[in-house]
């Protein structure tokens, strides 16, 4: 069996070998016939030392004449071609297209379509003989015959020219569909859009853009020349929102900073130059808004486009430059807002983290040093540390606050707006209520009214009293005014609704024993009584003040002794006027107010009203002391924000070389530490300049060409305090003294 295969394969062997030097022998007979007996073939080039067709060199001259007189020589084969397939693939001496004409009028059927795709890759190949090539066959025009691979060879030789004779003839040249571009390469898409633009093509038109999402694909293939060619073109398109798998209302800013792959994190390419043009041109077009910042802060239908940045860039798996870098700008961007800058003022080299400080959260800011470790350390142009990068910001506060802070107060302001919005519509509600007193029908809508605005108030002054107590016990320094201790000027509409009340009060009382005995029947009902009852809260909470056993008039008696047996723990005293107004509004105080329910269980019918001209003025009071409240908050906030920032950065890192560092005792290109520019820009003690003292006490003594920090310090115009302090701990003052 070995010797019968082994014999087998001797014998293929040797036939392949007969068949190649048959071909070869038949191959160089066809030649010698073709060079013998065709002198057209001589005058293109061909001949027994030259049978390369890319290197021949043709006299197209000749080769026109002998056609017109020997048409039949176009028919001769060189090898398995025809003089036409030769002429076109000649690229030292490029046919005319004159001659192509000829060959074809000579021989049609020499002309097929493998030539035509040749003639497109060739780089040599002009427009003029492409479109001898198009006249000659008709169909080629069609989808079928070119393939995005001949694209590609077009775009890859940089023929112009060619390129444009088959925009305006074929459709298959102009890629209209992302489907249809992503069967090109990367590299192409460039070329093709740009001539494509150039010739006003309906692929590239404005509705086709927007309609088939175009300008999201390019951002995402990271193609910058293309993004910037549609939208220098269409510029109304960076305001346009598409979608985006379950995403939707997303600006080109969210494109670009979103993860792209709900499957998993991909690197990116070439985005960063997109995102900082695309910011750029929002903000010149004002996408969003004022507050915006050419679309940054502006939400999709999931988050704002910061938000994406910051999620792409520390969620990624591993570090991706890339991601790193657009982030970089989006906070460099936001950071530029914050100050009121353009985008020409920015720059570009501002690292990270000091991008950073006063526009993101604390718990983002932590991440950023998590995720980029070492960025401590990490220096702008002129040498300085994150920690310079603080000291300027606390120092330097913008007009219209952080955006760190701004974004906490807002969110603060909207669960507030939230917890009042149903009151301010009830308060709304109780003031238009201006009805006619004989209309029995608007009596019982009154009598709904009334007790709705009265206990609205009750509940808006109870939310104030509790704020502002939580808000001065986080700042126990403060020096503001406490609106419900000492402010008794400030509540003369709500002393007014209240007296307004007890007047009421008493000249019922004048009225008789009918009342009276009414009262007694209506303290003798159960709590659960409806008509006892008179508002409940929209939650599960009631009022306790609403579930007395009593008509109002018990309320205001209760809420005129709690107020004095407050003012009594408070002060020791009785107070002459009826103040603190809080007190009586303050419905929360179970403790309080349970043993004077428990008392006054008996009184009238009457139902006091409110006085529907005293609601406004006390609303607008709450909203002013809110407001008021707002401003001590945010710098509450600042000086936490600021002081976790400042805590972070002033901790030892480990360097590269395994070595710990402290970014309080690095110094910058001009020779300062950290502890010289807090003093030179005026840095207080409640700023936390003794933090920067602290973590390296030893710069106090070092001085900046003869200056030390408490000369900077007295330069700032601090306060002598600080001056003083600083001069005490620097020794080298007696020795300056003495010299």
């Amino acid at each position: 069996r070995e010797a019968t295969n082994e014999r087998t394969s001797r014998v293929e062997q040797k036939d392949q070998r007969r068949m190649v030097y048959e071909a070869s022998a038949l191959r160089k007979r066809t030649m010698e016939e073709a060079s013998s007996t065709s002198a057209l073939l001589e005058y293109m080039g061909f001949h027994g030392e030259n049978q390369d067709p890319s290197t021949a060199e043709a006299n197209w001259r000749h080769v026109e004449r002998r056609l017109n007189t020997h048409p039949h020589e176009a028919r001769a084969l060189w090898g398995i071609s025809y003089p036409l397939n030769l002429a076109l693939s000649n690229s030292t001496t490029p046919v005319p297209a004159c001659v192509v004409k000829l060959m074809i009028g000579c021989y049609p059927e020499a002309c097929n379509d493998e030539d035509f795709g040749n003639a497109c890759r060739y780089a040599h190949t002009t427009g003029d003989v492409l479109r001898v090539l198009l006249d000659a066959k008709p169909g080629i025009p069609s989808k079928e015959f070119i393939k995005r691979w001949d694209l590609d060879w077009i775009a890859c030789n940089n023929n112009r020219d060619v390129a444009k004779v088959l925009i305006l003839n074929c459709e298959a040249a102009k890629p209209s569909c992302i489907k249809e571009w992503k069967e090109m390469r990367p590299s192409s898409h460039t070329f093709w859009f740009e001539l494509l633009m150039e010739n006003k093509a309906t692929a590239v038109s404005l509705q086709n853009i927007k309609s088939k999402r175009l300008l999201m694909f390019f951002i995402l293939q990271g193609n910058y020349t293309n993004v910037k060619l549609i939208l220098d073109t269409y510029p109304e398109l960076i305001a346009v929102t598409s979608y985006r798998g379950n995403t939707s209302k997303q600006l080109p800013i969210h494109t670009a900073l979103a993860n792209s792959d709900s499957t998993g994190y991909r690197p990116w390419h070439n985005r960063s130059p997109i995102v900082r043009f695309l910011l750029d041109l929002g903000f010149a077009h004002n996408v969003g808004g004022d507050d915006a910042c050419g679309g940054l802060y502006t939400f999709d239908s999931s988050s704002s486009a910061l938000n994406h940045a910051i999620d792409s860039a520390l969620n990624c798996p591993w570090d991706d430059p890339e991601r790193k870098r657009c982030l970089q700008i989006c906070l460099q961007f936001a950071q530029a807002r914050m100050y009121n800058k353009s985008p020409h003022e920015i720059d570009p080299n501002v690292p990270i983290l000091h991008a950073s400080i006063g526009v993101v959260q604390i718990n983002t800011f932590s991440a950023i040093l998590e995720k980029y470790k070492g960025c401590t350390l990490h220096k702008d142009n002129i040498g300085r540390t994150a920690i310079f990068e603080l000291v300027s910001t606390v120092t330097r506060r913008p007009t219209n606050g952080y955006t760190a802070t701004s974004e906490i107060m807002r969110s603060m302001k909207q669960e507030r707006d939230l917890e009042d919005g149903n009151d301010r519509r009830n308060v709304a509600f109780a003031r238009g209520a201006r009805l006619n007193n004989e209309n029995v029908e608007n009596r019982m809508l009154r009598n709904l009214v009334q007790p709705q605005g009265r206990h609205v108030l009750e509940r808006m002054a109870g939310r104030l009293w509790d704020r502002e107590r939580s808000i001065l016990a986080d700042d126990p320094d403060h020096n503001h005014d406490v609106l419900f201790i000492e402010g008794t000027r400030r509540l003369r509409a709500l002393q007014g609704l209240l007296d307004l009340v007890e007047s009421r009060r008493n000249r019922n009382n004048d009225d008789g024993g009918d009342n009276d005995a009414n009262a007694n029947e209506a303290a003798q009902r159960p709590a659960e009584d409806p008509n006892v009852i008179m508002h409940m809260n929209g939650s599960n909470q009631g009022h306790l003040l609403d579930n007395v056993n009593g008509p109002n008039a018990a309320r205001v008696e209760i809420a005129r002794r709690l107020r004095r047996q407050m003012r009594r723990q408070r002060f020791g005293n009785e107070p002459d006027e009826l103040f603190p107004m809080h007190p009586a509004l303050n419905i929360r105080r179970e403790r309080l107010l349970r043993p004077q329910i428990n008392e006054l269980q008996e009184g009238n019918d009457f139902e006091p009203e409110i006085d529907l001209e005293t609601i406004t003025p006390l609303r607008n009071l709450i909203d002013e002391r809110n407001r008021e409240l707002d401003d001590i908050q945010e710098k509450i906030v600042e000086k936490k924000y600021f002081g976790s920032i400042r805590k972070i950065l002033l901790n030892d890192v480990l360097s590269t070389g395994d070595e710990l560092k402290n970014c309080a005792k690095m110094k910058d290109s001009l020779g300062m530490l950290p502890l010289h520019f807090a003093a030179e820009r005026g840095m207080t003690v409640e700023q936390g300049f003794k933090d920067i003292v602290h973590a390296y006490p030893e710069g106090v003594s070092d001085d900046v060409d003869g200056f030390f920090p408490f000369m900077y310090a007295a330069s700032a115009n601090a306060s002598p305090n600080l001056i003083f302090q600083l001069l005490r701990e620097c020794p080298e003052v007696g020795l300056l003294t003495r010299k």
